[in-house]
């Protein structure tokens, strides 16, 4: 079953869809002075971010034992839990901190609540990390990042799975993987193949793609066609 459906309510029937994309510019010199003001403690090695609430689902656990993996091999990496500071959910925060404190890499983790500058932190981390422990539908963490140029390391389930591998196979690894996911980071970190922004679709493409989704459903011109028709023109543009 495709990992992104539009479920249509007359039929039950159900088709896969694509995320709208954006392309965003890196921040400013300003906000990046700022910012590691804040967390000085993710200054002096590659940054890895991982946005998402305070959930155990969100892997947090997975992402500072990698990090702890990663130190012990030498690359002296800094972690961004970003989203797990929320006042209701103080117990998961302080289960996080005591985490990393066992793992001995508490000086270099960083836990934030949510904040609006995702953006901006996508644009200075390293590696961004997507290692959800159930397939997520979307994968929006994903998308975002690699509309940025940044490199993706992510469990190959669910939308995280499928947008990895249409669009950066190279970030994709077992799920709870964790020997592959610190060979990939670190070859991620070392060397990342390129992002090809180029097929990024544009709004107006997306417009096209949607309304082939009705086609779909009308007619039954197959989807998986019209998104590659999108793609290709996206990167002729």
């Amino acid at each position: 079953m495709p990992d992104w459906m539009l479920r249509v309510s007359a039929s039950s029937r159900e088709v896969p869809i694509r995320p709208n994309f954006r392309r965003v510019t890196r921040s400013p010199d300003e906000w990046r002075a700022r910012f590691f003001n804040d967390y000085p403690m993710l200054l002096g090695g590659p940054l890895l971010t991982l946005p998402g609430r305070g959930t155990r689902l969100k892997g947090h656990a997975e992402a500072i034992e990698l990090l702890a993996r990663l130190r012990a091999d030498g690359v002296p990496a800094r972690l961004l839990l970003l989203g797990v500071d929320e006042n209701r959910r103080d117990r998961y925060g302080s289960e996080m901190r005591q985490l990393a404190r066992e793992y001995g890499v508490q000086k270099f983790v960083a836990m934030s609540p949510s904040r609006g500058d995702v953006r901006d932190i996508f644009a200075v981390s390293d590696l961004v990390l997507q290692l959800s422990v159930r397939p997520e539908s979307f994968g929006r963490v994903v998308a975002e990042a690699l509309c940025q140029g940044r490199p993706v390391l992510g469990y190959d389930h669910g939308g995280v799975g499928e947008l990895l591998r249409e669009l950066y196979p190279a970030g994709c690894v077992p799920p709870r993987d964790l020997d592959a996911a610190c060979e990939r980071a670190k070859a991620l970190l070392n060397d990342p193949p390129p992002v090809d922004s180029t097929r990024v679709p544009k709004i107006s493409d997306l417009q096209r793609l949607t309304l082939s989704v009705y086609a779909e459903l009308c007619n039954g011109s197959p989807i998986d066609a019209a998104f590659r028709e999108v793609a290709g023109a996206s990167q002729r543009t």
